[in-house]
Protein backbone atom coordinates (compact mmCIF):
# COMPACT_ATOMS: atom_id res chain seq x y z
CA UNK A 1 0.00 0.00 0.00
CA UNK A 2 1.44 3.78 -0.52
CA UNK A 3 0.49 6.24 2.07
CA UNK A 4 1.15 9.97 2.29
CA UNK A 5 0.06 12.84 4.71
CA UNK A 6 -0.17 16.39 4.36
CA UNK A 7 -0.70 19.08 7.14
CA UNK A 8 -2.23 22.04 8.06
CA UNK A 9 -3.02 24.07 10.92
CA UNK A 10 -4.66 23.70 13.18
CA UNK A 11 -5.71 20.31 11.79
CA UNK A 12 -3.51 17.52 9.90
CA UNK A 13 -5.00 15.85 7.06
CA UNK A 14 -3.33 12.05 6.46
CA UNK A 15 -4.08 10.39 2.91
CA UNK A 16 -3.54 6.99 2.00
CA UNK A 17 -4.40 4.35 -0.53
CA UNK A 18 -5.12 0.89 -0.08
CA UNK A 19 -4.43 -2.73 -1.49
CA UNK A 20 -7.57 -1.96 -4.27
CA UNK A 21 -6.20 1.88 -5.15
CA UNK A 22 -8.83 2.89 -3.41
CA UNK A 23 -8.16 6.28 -1.94
CA UNK A 24 -8.50 7.20 1.64
CA UNK A 25 -8.11 10.50 3.18
CA UNK A 26 -8.57 11.04 7.41
CA UNK A 27 -8.71 14.22 9.07
CA UNK A 28 -7.31 14.40 12.24
CA UNK A 29 -7.93 17.35 14.73
CA UNK A 30 -5.01 18.70 16.43
CA UNK A 31 -4.68 20.12 20.14
CA UNK A 32 -4.53 24.09 19.85
CA UNK A 33 -1.01 25.81 20.32
CA UNK A 34 -0.52 26.41 24.23
CA UNK A 35 -0.24 29.72 25.37
CA UNK A 36 3.32 30.75 26.09
CA UNK A 37 3.90 32.91 29.68
CA UNK A 38 4.40 36.43 29.54
CA UNK A 39 8.24 37.09 29.28
CA UNK A 40 8.06 39.03 32.75
CA UNK A 41 6.74 36.10 34.71
CA UNK A 42 9.40 33.92 33.09
CA UNK A 43 11.90 36.21 33.83
CA UNK A 44 10.68 36.82 37.33
CA UNK A 45 10.73 32.71 38.17
CA UNK A 46 14.00 32.72 37.26
CA UNK A 47 15.04 35.61 39.50
CA UNK A 48 15.84 35.24 42.69
CA UNK A 49 16.59 38.74 43.49
CA UNK A 50 12.96 39.51 42.44
CA UNK A 51 11.29 36.68 44.33
CA UNK A 52 12.76 38.15 47.36
CA UNK A 53 11.56 41.72 46.71
CA UNK A 54 8.15 40.33 46.39
CA UNK A 55 8.21 38.82 49.63
CA UNK A 56 9.84 42.00 51.08
CA UNK A 57 7.23 43.82 49.23
CA UNK A 58 4.44 41.63 50.18
CA UNK A 59 5.33 41.71 53.79
CA UNK A 60 5.77 45.60 53.90
CA UNK A 61 2.00 45.99 52.57
CA UNK A 62 0.72 43.24 54.64
CA UNK A 63 2.16 45.05 58.01
CA UNK A 64 0.48 48.59 56.70
CA UNK A 65 -3.25 46.99 56.15
CA UNK A 66 -3.05 45.37 59.36
CA UNK A 67 -1.15 47.92 61.97
CA UNK A 68 -4.38 48.79 63.67
CA UNK A 69 -4.57 45.22 64.44
CA UNK A 70 -1.34 44.16 65.46
CA UNK A 71 -0.70 47.62 67.03
CA UNK A 72 -3.83 50.06 67.60
CA UNK A 73 -2.55 53.36 67.91
CA UNK A 74 -3.48 56.79 68.91
CA UNK A 75 -1.00 59.62 68.60
CA UNK A 76 -3.01 61.80 70.97
CA UNK A 77 -2.94 59.66 74.13
CA UNK A 78 0.69 57.99 72.97
CA UNK A 79 3.09 59.90 75.73
CA UNK A 80 4.63 58.13 79.01
CA UNK A 81 7.07 60.56 80.49
CA UNK A 82 7.71 57.78 83.03
CA UNK A 83 9.06 55.71 79.81
CA UNK A 84 11.48 58.49 78.04
CA UNK A 85 14.30 57.30 76.19
CA UNK A 86 13.92 53.48 77.16
CA UNK A 87 15.65 50.31 76.04
CA UNK A 88 13.62 47.72 73.62
CA UNK A 89 11.28 45.92 76.57
CA UNK A 90 13.03 42.71 75.14
CA UNK A 91 16.05 43.67 76.86
CA UNK A 92 13.96 42.61 80.02
CA UNK A 93 15.38 38.94 79.78
CA UNK A 94 19.56 40.05 80.46
CA UNK A 95 18.47 43.83 82.06
CA UNK A 96 17.62 43.80 84.72
CA UNK A 97 16.86 47.96 84.46
CA UNK A 98 14.84 47.11 81.60
CA UNK A 99 13.14 44.53 84.03
CA UNK A 100 12.10 46.64 86.38
CA UNK A 101 11.13 49.17 84.08
CA UNK A 102 8.57 47.12 82.11
CA UNK A 103 7.16 45.21 84.84
CA UNK A 104 3.71 45.59 85.44
CA UNK A 105 3.09 47.09 88.74
CA UNK A 106 -0.06 45.62 89.82
CA UNK A 107 0.62 41.73 88.55
CA UNK A 108 3.96 41.63 88.77
CA UNK A 109 4.77 40.53 85.06
CA UNK A 110 7.29 41.65 82.54
CA UNK A 111 5.69 42.82 79.54
CA UNK A 112 8.30 42.19 76.73
CA UNK A 113 6.15 43.28 73.82
CA UNK A 114 5.61 46.65 75.76
CA UNK A 115 7.94 48.84 73.71
CA UNK A 116 10.04 46.11 70.97
CA UNK A 117 11.69 48.90 69.67
CA UNK A 118 12.17 50.94 72.63
CA UNK A 119 10.75 54.97 73.45
CA UNK A 120 11.77 57.84 72.47
CA UNK A 121 12.26 61.23 74.38
CA UNK A 122 8.31 61.66 74.85
CA UNK A 123 7.94 58.31 76.18
CA UNK A 124 6.28 57.20 72.65
CA UNK A 125 6.72 53.55 71.45
CA UNK A 126 8.98 53.44 68.48
CA UNK A 127 7.34 49.91 67.37
CA UNK A 128 4.00 51.73 66.84
CA UNK A 129 5.11 54.12 65.37
CA UNK A 130 7.07 52.75 62.70
CA UNK A 131 4.32 50.39 62.39
CA UNK A 132 1.83 52.87 62.04
CA UNK A 133 4.17 55.23 59.63
CA UNK A 134 4.53 52.05 57.06
CA UNK A 135 1.06 53.37 56.32
CA UNK A 136 1.99 57.04 55.10
CA UNK A 137 4.67 55.41 53.40
CA UNK A 138 2.38 53.11 51.34
CA UNK A 139 0.39 56.36 50.65
CA UNK A 140 2.92 58.15 49.44
CA UNK A 141 4.40 55.82 47.03
CA UNK A 142 1.72 54.48 45.56
CA UNK A 143 0.41 58.32 44.70
CA UNK A 144 3.83 59.21 43.49
CA UNK A 145 4.20 56.48 41.35
CA UNK A 146 0.50 56.92 39.94
CA UNK A 147 1.36 60.57 39.31
CA UNK A 148 4.91 60.22 37.58
CA UNK A 149 3.33 57.63 35.54
CA UNK A 150 0.67 59.89 34.85
CA UNK A 151 2.58 63.10 34.04
CA UNK A 152 5.50 61.23 32.52
CA UNK A 153 2.64 59.32 29.85
CA UNK A 154 0.88 62.58 28.70
CA UNK A 155 4.26 64.37 28.45
CA UNK A 156 5.89 61.70 26.24
CA UNK A 157 2.02 61.42 24.19
CA UNK A 158 2.38 65.24 23.68
CA UNK A 159 5.70 65.11 22.50
CA UNK A 160 5.32 62.19 19.99
CA UNK A 161 2.38 63.69 18.60
CA UNK A 162 3.25 66.98 18.10
CA UNK A 163 6.56 66.71 17.45
CA UNK A 164 9.51 69.62 16.38
CA UNK A 165 9.95 72.05 19.37
CA UNK A 166 7.85 70.68 21.39
CA UNK A 167 9.76 67.43 21.44
CA UNK A 168 13.07 69.24 22.06
CA UNK A 169 12.01 71.13 24.80
CA UNK A 170 10.34 67.72 26.81
CA UNK A 171 13.91 66.17 26.00
CA UNK A 172 16.52 68.87 27.28
CA UNK A 173 13.96 68.97 30.39
CA UNK A 174 14.53 65.53 31.07
CA UNK A 175 18.04 65.82 30.65
CA UNK A 176 18.39 68.62 33.01
CA UNK A 177 16.28 66.37 35.75
CA UNK A 178 18.23 63.43 34.57
CA UNK A 179 21.61 65.48 35.17
CA UNK A 180 21.09 65.97 38.58
CA UNK A 181 21.35 62.98 41.40
CA UNK A 182 17.95 62.25 42.50
CA UNK A 183 19.47 62.94 46.45
CA UNK A 184 20.26 66.02 45.26
CA UNK A 185 17.51 67.37 43.94
CA UNK A 186 15.58 66.04 46.41
CA UNK A 187 17.59 68.62 48.85
CA UNK A 188 16.97 71.10 46.74
CA UNK A 189 13.40 71.14 46.33
CA UNK A 190 12.70 70.47 50.05
CA UNK A 191 14.87 73.53 50.66
CA UNK A 192 13.10 76.23 48.15
CA UNK A 193 9.80 74.57 49.14
CA UNK A 194 10.97 75.48 52.99
CA UNK A 195 11.64 78.79 52.17
CA UNK A 196 8.77 79.18 50.07
CA UNK A 197 5.66 77.48 52.73
CA UNK A 198 5.12 80.06 55.67
CA UNK A 199 2.79 78.61 58.65
CA UNK A 200 1.13 79.91 61.59
CA UNK A 201 2.22 78.67 65.10
CA UNK A 202 0.68 78.84 67.97
CA UNK A 203 2.38 78.74 71.91
CA UNK A 204 -0.09 78.79 75.26
CA UNK A 205 0.98 82.30 76.30
CA UNK A 206 2.40 83.54 73.53
CA UNK A 207 1.42 85.46 70.42
CA UNK A 208 0.78 83.89 67.24
CA UNK A 209 4.36 83.81 64.94
CA UNK A 210 4.93 82.94 62.02
CA UNK A 211 7.65 80.73 61.23
CA UNK A 212 9.05 78.81 58.05
CA UNK A 213 7.53 75.28 57.83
Amino acid sequence: STCWWTSATPRSTRAFSTDKGEPVTATVTSAPPRRGQSVFWRRFRRSTPGKVGAVIVSLFVLLALLAPLLRPYDPTTDRNYRLTLKPPSITALWNETARETYTDPVSGKVDLWAAPFGTDNLGRDVYARVLHGTRISLKVGVVSTMLALIIGSLLGVFAGFFGGWVDAVAMRLMDIILAFPSLLLAVIVLIIAGRMALGLTYRPGEIYTVSPL
